[in-house]
């Protein structure tokens, strides 16, 4: 079981702290690859925080790639490239900073939320396939 005592009077969300230190344990090679973290339930008893604080780690963890769950078995730590993470935990952001911005492509759309591009928005097509579902639901909705 994991070692880590949360600190409530640190400003970092629990989850936030859960995770670094899930992180930091992985990077350092003291939790093993291809080992299986412990359930949300009972890591949550064994720390006393929410279930939701655990869950809100692991799916940092999962999006990040430093763990891969497995149908109805659970969350087993990813074998990460040796010497990655040499130099502390946080060693390979300034290089891999200065190699984006070299390395970045301009542009080519634009996802922020809520700021739809009327100009290009293909309004015919729209309407034909909206008239369409609607057609073939037509006597259902009535």
């Amino acid at each position: 079981m994991l070692e880590m005592t949360p600190n409530l009077n640190n400003e970092e969300p629990l989850y936030l702290q859960l995770y670094n230190y899930i992180k930091v344990e992985i990077q350092n090679g003291k939790i093993r690859a291809q080992s299986k973290l412990p359930s949300q339930r009972s890591l949550a008893k064994h720390l006393q925080i929410s279930r939701n604080t655990v869950d809100a780690a692991y799916q940092q963890l999962l999006a990040e790639g430093y763990v891969i769950s497995r149908e109805r078995d659970g969350l087993y730590v990813v074998d990460l490239e040796k010497g990655y993470f040499q130099g502390g935990p946080h060693h390979f952001e300034p290089q891999l900073a200065t190699q984006q911005k070299q390395d970045r492509p301009a542009i080519k759309y634009n996802f922020n939320y809520g700021d739809i591009n009327l100009k290009d928005f293909p309004f015919k097509v729209w309407r034909k396939l909206s008239m369409q579902s609607l057609d073939e639901e037509q006597a259902h909705l009535l």
